[in-house]
């Protein structure tokens, strides 16, 4: 095990990092414009209904779109973890094989 094998794994832990953070971001910005867009249709009297069932599916029909985004942007931001997790269990492996090399001495 070299210095640059361990600076690489640390390098891809780094960047899965950043980018699951920027999927994060993301999401809450969606969830953010669903949840204003969302707020302002039944304030107008777009979102009717004599329960919450109705009212959540004239809500998902009425915007389609952003819950669309939202779903996706989830999507990505779950992928963007698992990415990050295995990255993690990589350096983790790393860590391992350097204790062992230094019992081994």
């Amino acid at each position: 095990m070299d210095e640059q094998t361990i600076n690489k794994v640390y390098g891809i832990l780094g960047e899965k990092k950043l980018a699951l953070a920027e999927k994060s971001e993301k999401v809450i910005e969606f969830r953010y414009i669903l949840e204003t867009k969302k707020a302002i249709a039944i304030q107008e009297g777009a979102i009717e209904g004599k329960n919450a069932e109705i009212r959540d599916a004239v809500a998902r029909e009425l915007l389609k779109t952003e819950y669309d985004d939202l779903k996706l942007s989830e999507y990505d931001e779950s992928v963007a973890r698992i990415e990050f997790d295995l990255a993690k269990l990589n350096v983790e492996r790393v860590q391992a094989l350097l204790r062992l090399a230094e019992v081994l001495k």
